[in-house]
This record gives structure tokens, sequence and C-alpha cells, in this order.
């Protein structure tokens, strides 16, 4: 558990699993959800697809096969940390965008 005092995040981030189709300068892809917040979210995408994405995406949590839920027009990409298996934790932050 993090600790309250050394945890930089404004809000908690909540676990969550699902699939996020992303489009970023013309390119797109899914990816899987780790956890999401007001602010931002962790994704888990395969390297490839990780490097393809730019500094900012647009991002569609997928619900069904006909309905999607937007969760930021232009959310920032803060940084790509390498996972295992090929795939990459991608931070996201959708405040002030």
């Amino acid at each position: 558990m993090t600790d309250v005092a050394t945890d930089r995040r404004a809000c908690v981030r909540v676990p969550m699993s699902g699939s996020v189709r992303w489009q970023s300068g013309g390119r797109q892809g899914t990816c899987r959800l780790l956890n999401i917040s007001p602010h931002g979210a962790a994704l888990l995408a395969p390297e490839a697809d990780a490097r393809l994405i730019g500094p900012r995406m647009t991002l569609d949590i997928l619900l069904t096969d006909t309905m999607n839920w937007r969760i930021s027009d232009d959310a920032r990409v803060l940084r790509r940390t390498p996972h295992t298996d090929s795939l990459c934790e991608i931070a996201v932050n959708f405040r002030g965008v």
C-alpha cells in the first residue's frame, strides 16, 4: 500500500479492466485499461503499439460491440514504462486537457 504522504497523485486510481481504443497522430489501436481516476489512467499496450502513440491521444473504453465511452479527446501521455512480455505501461493525464 502506498503511503499517502509520499503519493503525489491528487486522486486515487481505481483498478479497472477493459479494452480501450486509442487514436494518436492518425494511428489507432487497442490496449488494456489497468486503472483510472478523474485525472488520468494507466494503460497496457504492446511495445510496438506504444511507440506509435504520440504525446496526445484520444481514448475510448469499449463497452459493447457498438458502444464506447470516450474518456478523453486529448489525453496527454506522461510516460511509457516497459513491462513484461514485450508490453508497455502508458500513463496518461486528462486533467486540464
